[in-house]
């Protein structure tokens, strides 16, 4: 099989071939998306490519990229001795993972991946034992070591739920499709005034149309400012995109409703960026695995070989090879050979 990164993992063996997530144009006719970040994705596809994603995923692509014309998003894919399928991947809500059983072999790509439960809404990956594991690395060094999500979370809670008491508002930042799923899930039952910033409102609403159980009490942040109940209706809780709170936007929240600002990223690790972001408190949660949880999925699968990609790969493969894996990190334009 050959392994070709560059703006994407290509995967090649005998009689067939795959991109995965791919960010430019490519001539594929096989193409997996495991999630629809903007990293992940490319609006360049040929209409005769077959597109292997979650319902979450192609309903957010097609939204974004009205343009793209492809009627051809399935699920899983097979043929004589090859099946293509996809598992959660743990990262946000219809992200997943690829799984190829090729000719007795397995390969699997995890594209961005987590194994910590965060909720109830997204299902974490859970590793196989797989021949070939390609691995995304984007926490893999020892300094990127998470406190438990519950901990988090409950340190969270009770700082907010201080707050509203105080009737003092509330601003939880984080990305408006992944990290904002995971918010809502465990933060909106403790106000019943929930405002969604119009980036957080847009990708819930598509989110709702393929799945409404998905649905919750809240109104958007445009309505609320426009019908000046922003002060009548506090404390509230605002749902907003991860923003420096140098923001215009967030500075006019806090100087006029002495708004409280909480940003929620595995970068909250460091001290340093609570204060890059201008920020009141800084949440520890990742939707990534750290570098113990990354160690654990490699361990679980037993690969013969790894591949790292993104973040820290040359850190995270040279960690691996001094475990006894038989790791290397995939960076741009390298292609690597090697025969399952």
């Amino acid at each position: 099989m050959k392994i070709i990164k560059n703006s994407g993992i290509q995967l090649i063996d005998r009689g067939w071939s795959i991109a995965c997530d791919v960010t430019r144009k490519n001539k594929t006719d096989l193409l997996f998306v495991s999630h629809a970040h903007s990293d992940h994705t490319t609006r360049h596809v040929l209409e005769n490519t077959t597109i292997l994603s979650s319902h979450y995923t192609e309903a957010l692509i097609k939204h974004f990229f009205p343009k793209l014309k492809t009627n051809n998003f399935v699920r899983n894919l097979e043929f004589e001795e090859v099946k293509f399928s996809q598992v959660s991947s743990g990262h946000t809500l219809g992200s997943t993972a690829l799984q190829i059983d090729s000719y007795g072999k397995r390969v699997i790509y995890t594209g961005d991946v987590s194994i910590q439960k965060k909720g109830k809404l997204i299902e974490p990956f859970r590793p196989k034992k797989c021949d070939t594991l390609i691995i995304e690395s984007t926490f893999g060094e020892p300094k990127y070591q998470f406190p438990p999500f519950e901990e988090e979370i409950k340190r969270a809670k009770d700082l907010i739920e201080d707050y509203l008491l105080k009737n003092i508002p509330v601003v939880l930042m984080g990305y408006p499709y992944g990290k904002a799923q995971i918010l809502y899930d465990n933060f909106s039952s403790l106000s019943d005034n929930l405002i969604l910033h119009e980036s957080n409102l847009k990708i819930q609403k598509i989110l709702e149309s393929v799945n409404h159980n998905l649905s919750f009490n809240y109104n958007s942040y445009k309505c609320m400012r426009e019908n000046n109940l922003l002060e009548n209706k506090k404390p509230w809780i605002l749902f907003s995109p991860l923003i420096s709170g140098r923001n215009e936007f967030l500075r006019n929240l806090k100087s006029k409703y002495n708004a409280r600002l909480f940003a929620f990223s595995g970068w909250c690790n460091f001290s340093s960026y609570k204060f890059q972001m201008s920020i009141d408190h800084g949440i520890i949660v990742s939707d990534h695995a750290d570098f113990n949880e990354l160690l654990g999925i490699v361990e679980k699968c037993n690969p013969r070989k790894v591949y790292t990609i993104y973040g820290s790969s040359l850190c995270f493969a040279s960690e691996l090879k001094r475990r006894g894996f038989n790791a290397y990190p995939l960076t741009k334009q390298k292609t690597l050979d090697f025969y399952l």
